[in-house]
């Protein structure tokens, strides 16, 4: 389905590897020295564990007790008390949440993304939210000088599982190099549709 969808879209014919495999394509000077990640459900945790395979370092952060002991099993895993603590120990952050409400508390509340983020950062989300909430998130980082790609997904928990999601972006098109390696990581196509929100 998710290679149909790229075909009827234009897009280069699927690279089959793993995630894992395919993230060796990239010099270890290509990737960021710390990658956050917010959001460990049913597609989060799975994403987690496979850039994690990928060895790379990360600091996660979820309200369930349970999500983060599992993540901390993780090589390479570390977990962080709040989205404001993720956001400070970051490079790219990468957000999968449930609706626009949670979004914006995670992005915008005291102890948010926006409070602990620095002025380099990349935030991209992974949630299907509303093109409205993408703008008001997108506009509180951008004056902070954190660039925000909304990354929403096609695929359910086997793709996350298997790395084979189809990742939809939306932003900055010169961001999108900073974090295709993650992308490719997480999942095994994605397509750039445009500016913010327009991925939503």
């Amino acid at each position: 389905m998710l290679e149909a969808a790229a075909r009827d879209a234009g897009l280069p014919p699927t690279d089959a590897r793993t995630g894992a495999a395919r993230c060796r394509a990239h010099s270890e000077a290509d990737l960021a020295s710390k990658i956050g990640f917010i959001g460990l459900g049913t597609m989060g945790m799975p994403m987690v564990t496979n850039l994690s395979k990928a060895r790379m370092d990360l600091v996660v952060h979820d309200v369930s007790p349970a999500a983060l002991q599992a993540a901390r099993a993780l090589p390479g895993v570390h977990v962080a008390a709040t989205p404001s603590a993720v956001a400070a120990q970051s490079d790219v952050v990468f957000t999968c949440l449930p609706n626009d409400d949670i979004t914006r508390r995670v992005y915008l509340g005291p102890d948010g993304i926006v409070a602990g983020g620095k002025t380099g950062l990349v935030t991209c989300d992974c949630s299907t939210v509303s093109p409205e909430a993408t703008l008001e998130v997108h506009r509180a980082l951008q004056a902070k000088g954190i660039s925000h790609m909304d990354t929403p997904m096609l695929g359910s928990q086997p793709q996350a599982v298997s790395g084979e999601i189809f990742f939809i972006v939306g932003g900055d098109r010169a961001t999108l190099a900073k974090i295709e390696p993650y992308l490719k990581m997480m999942g095994k196509l994605h397509m750039y549709v445009g500016p913010s929100a327009t991925g939503n």
